[in-house]
Parts: C-alpha cells; sequence; structure tokens
C-alpha cells in the first residue's frame, strides 16, 4: 500500500531529524490518559483512520493507515508521533494537537502494539 509506505518513509526522516534537533524535553511529558487517548482519536481522527484497533478493521479513508498500523510501524515513538502532528503534509488537514493530547493518543496507540516477541537467545559456548 503506498500511502503507508509514503507514511513509513515520512516518519522515519521525522523521526531522524528530530532525534538530532529537537531541545532536551521538547517531548519531555510521557504521561498520557489511554481513554482519553481513544476518546480524543474518536472525536479527530475516526472520519479517515479506524481508530478502535480491530484486526480486520479498515479506514473509511482508504489510503489513511488504520491506528494499529500506525502504532506497529518500525521506528514508531511518541516523538514521532508528535513531530508527525505538528507537520503540515498533503496526506492529513493541518490542525494543532497540544502536547496533552498528543500524550494521550500516543498511550493509546501503545495498547494497539502486537506483543513484540523476546531478542532471541545466544546459545552458551
Amino acid at each position: 500500500m503506498p500511502s503507508l509506505r509514503n507514511f513509513i518513509c515520512f516518519l522515519s526522516v521525522l523521526l531522524a531529524t528530530a532525534c538530532t534537533t529537537a531541545p532536551h524535553g521538547a517531548f519531555a511529558d510521557e504521561n498520557g490518559d489511554p481513554a482519553r487517548g481513544r476518546t480524543y482519536a474518536q472525536d479527530h481522527c475516526a472520519a479517515c483512520h479506524a481508530v478502535n484497533g480491530g484486526p480486520s478493521d479498515q479506514s473509511p479513508n482508504l489510503d489513511a493507515p488504520t491506528f494499529r498500523e500506525v502504532a506497529n510501524t518500525p521506528g514508531f515513538t511518541r516523538m514521532a508521533l508528535g513531530a508527525w502532528l505538528r507537520s503540515t503534509h498533503q496526506q492529513m488537514p493541518d490542525f494543532i494537537v497540544e502536547t496533552g493530547h498528543i500524550d494521550d493518543v500516543y498511550v493509546y496507540l501503545e495498547t494497539l502494539r502486537a506483543p513484540r516477541s523476546p531478542a532471541p537467545q545466544s546459545a552458551p559456548h
């Protein structure tokens, strides 16, 4: 799906840029409430994105990734989400999302992540 590939590529560039240019503490508030994040997503994002996280959910806008896809994008972090939502881009309408809402949406997205497999253990020598 080209739009998801574009999103992942853009997110990677933003992450690399943010890691080298963000002032210390720019995204320091690591609190958030997943219930508030889900409510915010339903109110502000659901017109285009599937926000509920069901495995068979499909976004109303077929070019918009589901929240489950976003949450499981390699390199997805709180900082990357903040950079994405604070940047202008053609794929989404421009709007201002306050840090508190970003934190809430981020912790909600964390609830949609697939379980991570533990790192493989090397065999004893």
